[in-house]
């Protein structure tokens, strides 16, 4: 099953009907979407949302905005597959 995680943009958050396209369109069921307050000093966005990533070992990171950003440099880091918008 592939494991996907979804990185909001700042002040959003992931709707439930965007969880289901992606899931259908990547035939899974294993979506893992944080509530980030990216507000927070960016050091530690990124260290916390690098070791969630590091832990799922995420086949696919899709980020939007703001986590189109923090999604780049994990799936960098991690050499995993990444789409940005």
């Amino acid at each position: 099953m592939k494991k996907i995680l979804y990185l909001h943009g700042l002040d959003s958050c992931a709707p439930e009907d965007k969880m289901r396209a992606i899931i259908k369109a990547h035939n899974t069921a294993f979506v893992v979407s944080p509530h980030i307050d990216y507000r927070l000093s960016p050091d530690c966005i990124f260290d916390e949302l690098f070791k969630l990533a590091e832990s799922i070992k995420p086949d696919l990171i899709i980020g939007s905005s703001m986590g189109g950003r923090v999604g780049y440099y994990i799936a960098k880091k991690l050499g995993c597959d990444v789409i940005l918008f």
